[in-house]
Parts: C-alpha cells; structure tokens; sequence
C-alpha cells in the first residue's frame, strides 16, 4: 500500500503522528494568548480606551462564547479540539444573541437578551445531565502545536497588518473619522437604527423598508446596550477581530475532517485569506478578488466577515448531521442556518448548491430533510427578512464581464485582449482549487463534506457570472464559496505532497511559494499600469513558458504536481501579500479639504441622540457626500449613523427603492440618482434654504419633523435659517435648530396681536 493510498485512507481520522505530547498544559494556550496580547496592544495603540476593550472581552467570554460553547456540546459533534469548540460555540452565542435581542427591542426592553446567557449558564450548572459539558473532553483531539502556531499567526497578521491599515482611516474622533470608507457610516446607522427599533427601516429615509441582511446590526447592537461602549467603537474596532478569529479555526477544522490533517486545514486557511486573482497586468486593483477575508475587506464588508464565520459553523454543524442525524443536531443546523440567512444573503443558496450536489453522490432521509430546512429557510429570508425585494439583485448573465470592461484598461485599449488578460488571471486563481479537486481520491469522495464544498464552491462562481447588481455584489458569492474550494484544494496538496519525499518537503514548498509570489511581482513590474499591445503579451508568454516546464516536471516526477500547485498558489498570493505590506506602511490617512463628516458633526447628532426620543424624525440640509451640489453621490450616511435617529431624507442610495430603478447596469449609476420624491425633498429643503413660517409649519405638521441638523458648509443654506426655529446646540460646522409650536405658528401664543 503506497504512501499516498494510505494517507487518503487516514483523511478524517485521527492519526497517531499528530497527537502531540501532553507536556505542559499552559503551554497549548500560548498561541491564543499570543493573539489575545497582538489585538489588546493594537487596539490600545489605536485610541481604543482600555475599559472599552475590558468590557467588551467580558460580554464575548460570558455572553456569546461560554453559553454557545456549552450548547454546542450538547447538540453538536462531539469529538472537537477545544479551539473549535470555543469558535463553534461563539458562532452559536451570536445566532442565539440575535433571537433574544430581536425579541427584546421588540418589547421595548433591550437589556432583556441578557437573560439567554445568564439561563442557559445556570442551567447547565444546575441540571445533572448537562453540567458535565462544562469539563474538558479528556477523549477530544487537540490541535498539534506547529499547527496552532501557524493558524495564531494567520490571525495576527490580520491584527498587526490589516487591523492598523484599516484603524488609520477610521479614527474615532474627529478628524480621525472625518473620511471613512463609504459604506462604513451606512453600517454605523444601520446599528443605531437596531439600537431603537424592531423591525428596523431604512434610518436615511424613513418609511424607506429595509431589504438587507441586518443580523450582524442586532449583535452589535446587542452589545453596546450589554457593555455601554459607544456604537462606533463596537464597530470600528472590537467586534471584527473575534468574528475573523472564528472563521480561521472553523474552517481549518472543516479542512483537518476532509484532509485529514491539521496541516492541511492552516493550507486551507491561508489560501482563504490571500488567493486572489494574480495581478498579471498592472490592475492597481484586482478585477476579481476571490479571497475571503482579504486584508481591510475584513473590516470594510463586516457582514461578509459575519457571515463568514457563522456558515463555517454550520458546515461543521451540517457534517455532525450527515454522520449521524440526531433531533439535537438538526436544531443546531437550523439556528446556525436561520442566522446565516440574515446575516449575509449570499450564504443560504451556496449550501444548498452543495446540498443539491451531495444529493448526486448520497440519497437518504437526511440529505433531503437538510434540503428541505434550507429552502424553508431560504424563503423565510426571501420573504420576511428581506420583504421580497431583491436589492437590486437580478439574473444577469455577462453584467460581471461588462464590469470589467468598463472599470479596468484593456491592454492597448483592446477589450479582446481584456478577456484573455482576465482569462488568464482567473484560470490562474480558480486552477489551485480545481486542480486539488482533481487530485482527490476514491476514500476523499466517501466523506460526505467534500461534494458538499465543491457546490459551494461550483455555485459561487456560477452565481457571479449569472447575476447582476448596480455595486457589482455578485462578487460576494464568490468570496463566500472559495473557502470551501481552498478546503479541496489543501486536501488536493497532500495527495500529491504525500509523494514527495518528507525531507524535501519544506525547500519544496518554500521554493514554489516564493517563486510563485516573484513571478507575479515581475510581470507586474513588467507590465506596469499602462500596457501597450506588446508589454501585454509578457505575462502571457512568461505563463505559457512555465506551464510548459512543469508539465516536463509532472511527466519525469509526481513531486511536480505540487510544485505547479504550489507555484500557482504563490502567483495568486503574492500580490494580496505585497499589497497589504503596502498598505500598512502607508503614511497617515488623508482628510480631503471637504472631509465627509464636518468639524463638530459627531458631537451635534450626539447631542440630538442624548436630547430627542428615539421616534424623531429629524431633517438634515445635506443629501450628497462632501456637499456636493453638482455631480452629486447620494450615498450620505453620516448624520443618521452619529444621532441614532431617523432622517426624513439624508442619503438614498443603497434603499431599494433607488436600487429598483437601474435599467442598465453599466449606463445607470445608482449613486447619482435624484430623490424619488421631489415633494417630500422640496418639504425638508424649503426650511433651510428657503426658510418661510410655512416651510416650518408644513415640516412640522406634514411630516412631523421638529428637530433640524445643519451642515453649515452647505453653499446654499440661507442665512435665515434660525430666523424660525431656536437654535439649541452649535459645534464646529454644525447645529441644531429645534421647531417650536410658536415658531411654527407664533398666533397662537398671541390672541390679541
């Protein structure tokens, strides 16, 4: 029996080699501690107040982890090392923090979730058949300490590279928050708007329904009520690094069932977080990032992270059913499976792709019944969280081709050479995951997870090039399926480093790494950022020439299938790797001369949230980021994200209604759409630029508006604007008028004038 034969049949088992000696047991924990200590010295080196990171560590560990570990051990499998315990568990405490947060601001008492964790503790304490889930598993395998290592230092990369790229540019004062990455004032307002109310609106336009994945919106609020740390640091700071944390364990385990070993799930990881679309062609951006969590994306799309984390639990959960169903199991699928659905929509149709095809290898009861939960739950999502609305999502097969040649240079201005460019790129990307699929072997195929993972993987690119969306959202699915590709694709790599003599091993892999990476970095240098038709053919002949040298070296030798694949992995990496360096090396971020939030802004809504009832409806004079009248980007969230209050028209373009009116995608640019409107727009203007006794009095009584927020840096805000309301609050460029009853109607104050 070959070495290989023998490895594949060990896949999923437990081997002897990797059972690490006892030794001593605080030294196992010294890679989480490792991480713990990175993210404290960042956040601390990054204006977050210490109290703050305390607290919100406490309400992590007793409000999410320990009670969603313990449920985890009750229903799900239960042969787990106890870092994907912890993570698991932590996926679990979110699902259920959701629930009992929904329910809670749906009773106007929001502190009331923190019974869940407080029952479920005490209950395990106190029922004898459940207390023995608070001991440690003596039978449970644990993570060898090479490997532990090297997943720590996959987390701390993102701390001590990614984290202070992305803190840089998102300050929590003023000015350090004055120029945020767009959509990250939308996620702030959208958290507000959790904080108050259940069911939540649209907070920019109110009445507008809200058609968007908002659970990861009640977990953030959930925890500002539970620990009192302001909204914004929650978010811009503490909530990301655990969720990231657990998405890296739960996907090395999911690796570790289907490889075999823990080895093969860090390569999983690692190929999650850095292959990307090899930047072949000078693109200063990639025209198809498939990482997963790649870089700042961490923390810019922290639904996608949300998401991310809570679908790799309920692989693991769905893998604990195929192999054995139990009542306890399935409602474990079914919590985790309802949380996804919420909490990124891209998710819920990805597993049941991969359902569909274990269908093909495995037709049982289960299957169907995990078939049927999904698409129940898929239409739950459809339906009542998402309203019916598609957000602008739709079947448009060619929208993500006619994206890329609108946003990125053709070679010579040729779109011909476009697509072979982009052929090229991606075939590169996607041939590391599909070649490790090709190389699996008959025992690989008997675990149910690994067809699974390849119609994850197969509908995510599918789904990226049959669907359309005006912000190029279909990307998404493919972020969210590579994971699970990486996953084969690790499993793959050693198949064909079982071959390769153990002692050549690591110059082999260091070799073809680096190499990979180098190729990459020097057709990039060769082609620059403005090719000509000739420069264009480099990288094109330089691919051509290596892929006819290794497949001399696949002919002669079997330890060449692993230099290809390594090699290809080091292509797709090394310009993620380089770019991150780049950015954290960066100076300090910029403040336009125009910043987005105004001197004085944060503190002005502020003072609205401290001094109105969560029921205003304020009116605010600007509609445009950077206070543009021409040309102007409707996408201004600011105002709502700081004051926790609804706005009768702030910023309109991520709401269905203006999502609804793309005709075509490449010629219609939803961020520049006019307010639909125009009589509501003209009724909150009028007061500001207009100001009249009647403009006031139609706010007030037409719209219920008696709150004013004003950006003073507006160029046609009129002087007259504190002519008919009382000026209550001024900071910096902003302030805030209050319509008063005698303002709006001084007679009735005044019989006898």
């Amino acid at each position: 029996m070959t070495v290989a034969t023998t490895a594949i049949e060990q896949a999923g088992r437990r081997s002897t080699a990797e059972r690490p000696p006892r030794g001593i047991p605080g030294v196992r924990l010294l890679p989480g501690a490792a991480v713990l200590a990175a993210a404290v010295v960042t956040l601390l080196a990054h204006d977050t107040p210490g109290p703050d990171i305390a607290r919100y560590f406490g309400y992590l560990v007793l409000g999410i982890v320990v009670p969603g570990t313990l449920i985890w051990r009750a229903c799900g499998p239960r042969r787990c090392a106890l870092p994907v315990e912890l993570a698991a568990g932590a996926a679990v405490g979110y699902a259920l923090e959701i629930g009992a947060y929904a329910a809670a601001r749906a009773a106007g008492a929001p502190r009331a979730f923190l019974a869940w964790p407080v029952i479920t503790i005490v209950l395990f304490a106190v029922v004898p058949a459940l207390r023995r889930h608070y001991h440690l598993r003596p039978q449970a395998e644990r993570v060898p300490v090479g490997a532990a290592w090297t997943l720590a230092g996959l987390v701390m990369a993102l701390v001590v590279f990614a984290a202070p790229a992305f803190y840089r540019a998102h300050g929590l004062a003023w000015p350090g928050n004055a120029a945020p990455y767009v959509d990250m004032p939308f996620h702030l307002s959208l958290v507000g708007e959790l904080r108050h109310h259940m069911p939540p609106t649209v907070p920019e336009v109110a009445g507008e329904p809200l058609a968007y994945h908002w659970f990861l919106y009640a977990d953030l609020a959930a925890t500002s009520w539970a620990t009192g740390i302001e909204a914004q640091t929650v978010l811009y700071r503490l909530a990301i690094l655990p969720m990231a944390a657990a998405f890296t364990i739960l996907v090395a385990a999911l690796g570790r069932r289907i490889a075999g070993s823990w080895w093969a799930g860090a390569a999983a990881v690692a190929l999650s977080y850095l292959a990307g679309t090899p930047d072949l062609f000078g693109w200063r951006d990639s025209p198809l990032p498939s990482g997963a969590l790649a870089g700042t994306l961490t923390w810019l799309s922290p639904t996608q992270t949300f998401g991310a984390a809570l679908f790799a639990a309920l692989t693991l959960a769905i893998a604990g059913v195929l192999r054995r169903a139990t009542p306890a199991r399935l409602a474990l699928v079914l919590v985790l499976l309802t949380a996804v659905s919420g909490a990124k929509a891209t998710f819920v149709p990805l597993i049941g792709a991969g359902l569909a095809l274990l269908l093909l290898f495995r037709r049982d009861r289960v299957v169907l019944a995990l078939l049927a939960m999904t698409a129940a739950v898929l239409a739950f999502a459809q339906f009542v969280v998402f309203g019916g609305a598609s957000q602008g999502m739709s079947v448009r097969p060619g929208a993500l081709a006619a994206w890329l040649v609108s946003t990125h240079p053709a070679p010579g201005d040729d779109p011909a050479r476009l697509t072979v460019a982009v052929s090229v790129a991606l075939g590169a990307g996607w041939a590391v995951a599909f070649a490790g699929v090709a190389l699996l072997r008959r025992a690989h195929w008997k675990n149910p997870m690994v067809p699974v993972c390849l119609g994850i993987g197969l509908a995510s690119a599918g789904a990226a090039l049959m669907f359309g969306h005006p912000g190029v959202s279909q990307l998404y699915f493919l972020r969210g399926g590579w994971p699970y590709l990486a996953v084969l694709a690790a499993a793959g790599l050693r198949v064909a480093l079982a071959r390769v003599p153990a002692l050549a091993r690591p110059a082999l892999i260091a070799v073809c790494l680096t190499g990979g990476a180098a190729l990459a970095m020097e057709t990039r240098s060769a082609a620059g950022d403005v090719l000509n038709m000739d420069t264009a053919l480099v990288p094109v002949a330089i691919l051509a020439g290596a892929a006819a040298l290794t497949a001399l070296v696949v002919l002669r030798s079997t330890g060449g299938v692993a230099a290809v694949l390594l090699l290809l992995a080091g292509l797709c990496a090394g310009p993620q790797v380089t770019g991150q360096l780049n950015a954290y090396s960066g100076g300090p971020h910029a403040i336009p001369e125009v910043p987005e939030v105004p001197r004085g802004g944060m503190e002005a809504a502020r003072w609205l949230r401290a001094n109105t009832g969560h029921g205003e409806i304020i009116a605010t004079n600007v509609h445009c980021r950077g206070v543009r009248v021409r040309h102007c980007d409707n996408r201004h969230f600011w105002a709502s994200a700081y004051s926790e209050r609804r706005m009768l028209v702030e910023g309109w373009g991520y709401t269905p209604t203006n999502l609804g009116q793309v005709v075509d995608y490449q010629a219609d640019r939803y961020t520049t759409f006019i307010f639909w409107d125009q009589a509501r727009l003209a009724a909150n203007d009028a007061v500001f630029r207009e100001p009249s006794r009647e403009a006031v009095r139609r706010l007030l009584t037409g719209h219920g508006v008696r709150w004013l927020l004003v950006d003073q840096r507006d160029p046609l805000l009129s002087d007259d604007v504190g002519r008919y309301t009382a000026l209550r609050f001024r900071s910096g460029d902003c302030a805030v008028y209050q319509i008063t009853p005698w303002a709006a109607n001084p007679d009735i104050f005044s019989p006898f004038v």
